[in-house]
């Protein structure tokens, strides 16, 4: 079997990678961003805040690391009250994490991309939300609600620092598992053209087409398994097998 190489910007579950040798996929993993919960007394304050004056309102995810950070600081209560968070979030890792994090949740609204929650948040009439997000968040979801007049209060949670690193290797394909980690890798690195772009979503594509003319593949859903997909699909296309 032919084996094309990958190089991923994110660490990955050990059984995706597992997975990926198992189809003639080897995966070198060098991640381009480092993510920190902000570990502050006043952000304590501020989400404890929130947790005894808001939880009624709806609330937004369009990250994992969001979900994680918010469950660090407010775990505990949370899984404690008895009110069901509605909670609007991102499909794939992002509503596995919301999920597991806070199981009685009321998932109001998933979708594949920030741009198209936003608009799933307007369909609803709903006019104010939470936003849990990172201090690198991108303005697509708050942008478009701000535009239509809905109140979108905005509270970081954690922290993405780059962590950029020259590939040296030789590799057939990259795997962007969000913008940052695109801003990051192209910061020091100019693949070649023949070298093919993944995305694990519409707004994660735009950021490398910034810096990059190469094919790129967008993930039909936004999570590892659906990259791994991707990955197997264009390996069967693109590779013949050993006779």
């Amino acid at each position: 079997m032919e084996t094309i190489r990958v190089l991923s910007t994110k660490k990955l579950l050990p059984e995706i990678v597992e997975e990926a040798k198992e189809n003639g996929i080897e995966i070198t993993e060098q991640e381009a961003i480092a993510v920190h919960p902000i570990l502050k007394e006043e952000k304590q304050e501020q989400l404890l805040s929130w947790f005894h004056r808001y939880t009624s309102q709806p609330i937004v995810f369009t990250s994992a690391n969001a979900v994680s950070s918010l469950e660090h600081y407010l775990g505990k209560y949370l899984r404690g009250d008895k009110t069901r968070l509605q909670v609007f979030c991102l499909s794939g890792r992002t509503k596995e994490a919301v999920l597991e994090a806070f199981p009685i949740a009321n998932i109001a609204g998933v979708a594949p991309s920030a741009r198209a929650l936003a608009k799933l948040i307007l369909a609803k009439g709903i006019n104010e939300v939470f936003f849990f997000c990172g201090n690198k968040r991108r303005d697509e979801l708050p942008g478009l609600l701000k535009q239509n007049g809905v109140v979108a209060h905005e509270i970081v949670v954690y922290e993405t620092v780059p962590t950029p690193c020259i590939a040296t290797e030789e590799m057939d394909a990259i795997l962007f598992f969000s913008p940052s980690a695109a801003d990051s890798f192209f910061s020091v690195n100019q693949p070649k053209k023949n070298i093919i772009c993944f995305a694990v979503g519409e707004t994660t594509a735009d950021s490398i087409l910034k810096y990059s003319g190469n094919t790129i593949i967008i993930s039909d859903t936004p999570s590892q398994e659906g990259m791994l997909k991707a990955l197997i699909a264009y390996k069967n296309l693109n590779t013949h097998p050993d006779n």
